[in-house]
């Protein structure tokens, strides 16, 4: 099992910062660990197409204009 902190480490190393999680019993401690680590950048979602669509507004203000510029 891949300690937490070091797989969220790897996702901002790979990923944009954005997390949009779904609190269930299986990610419980993922999602504690993400609210610890990141507050204010982790958004719970009723369920994963809520979270699909909180991911994909904040790579549309955010994400996309970044990389457009570069």
């Amino acid at each position: 099992m891949i300690p937490c902190t070091d797989f969220l480490s790897w996702l901002e190393k790979v990923g944009d910062g954005c997390f949009a999680d779904v609190s269930d019993s299986l990610l419980k401690s993922l999602c504690a660990c993400l609210t610890d680590i990141r507050p204010g950048f982790c958004v719970s979602a009723a369920n994963e197409g809520g979270a699909v669509v909180l991911y994909l507004h904040y790579f549309e203000a955010f994400c996309r204009k970044n990389r457009a510029s570069a």
